[in-house]
């Protein structure tokens, strides 16, 4: 587990990313990790047309509309 591999490593890039990945969108980065191991050996072709149902799926997301209120409009985060 990402997680904790990084909670275990005392480094200060190690703790810097474990509190960025703590910030983000639990959903998001489940959905990246699964596909980042999926794309290992696929043709270019099926990863790009991949990528782009996902950013399509995304785009459709209460996750997204969330970040982009926290983050641009409130700034709250």
């Amino acid at each position: 587990d990402i997680f904790s591999g990084l909670e275990k490593d005392s480094s200060i890039w190690a703790q810097e990313t474990l509190k960025t990945l703590s910030e983000k969108s639990p959903h998001s980065l489940w959905v990246v990790n699964h596909y980042y191991n999926w794309a290992r050996g696929k043709a270019f072709a099926e990863i790009i047309e991949t990528d782009y149902k996902l950013a399509c799926k995304f785009l459709e997301s209460p996750d997204l509309r969330e970040g982009i209120r926290a983050v641009l409009i409130n700034k709250d985060r």
